[in-house]
């Protein structure tokens, strides 16, 4: 589908960015005029109201529980939609982590690099790093406040 092929494109240029040129003007001005998700949101509307108006009095389409989205995912326009939803939270990961990286000075790329092979486990292993390194300036403040 060519709305689906679209929004995979739209988020691919925008991990390039992000990865191999984040202080780039470009960057930063493509990233923050927030085009990349606006873009993917107006083809999942086209999308989605395509399929709604071809789906009419077929069977009920469910988005709730684990059957409505079996049903769902078995047409090629539901499938569209669950792809570009999935699309939708990698670029929304992927943007987090970038910004994480340029307001703290943390390197990032290696979670965008786990982000784009599994946007779940490249969010994990990011919470999990940001939570150890919160622990360590804890410990360090706290070492100070008590040589002190």
């Amino acid at each position: 589908m060519l709305q689906t092929n679209l929004a995979l494109f739209v988020v691919l240029v925008s991990w390039a960015l992000m990865f191999f040129i984040p202080r780039n003007r470009l960057t930063v001005l493509f990233l923050e005029s927030y085009v990349g998700p606006l873009l993917i949101g107006a083809l999942y509307l086209i999308q989605f109201v395509t399929g709604v108006l071809s789906t009419i009095g077929q069977a009920e389409l469910s988005i709730v529980g684990i059957p409505g989205l079996m049903l769902y995912s078995t047409s090629a326009v539901g499938l569209s939609l669950l792809m570009m939803s999935y699309y939708l939270l990698f670029l929304g990961t992927s943007y987090w982590i970038y910004l994480d990286g340029q307001q703290q000075g943390h390197a990032h790329r290696l979670f965008l690099l786990i982000t784009l092979i599994a946007a779940p486990v490249g969010l994990f292993a990011f919470g999990l790093a940001r939570l150890l390194v919160r622990a360590r300036e804890a410990q360090a403040k706290a070492n100070a406040l008590a040589a002190q």
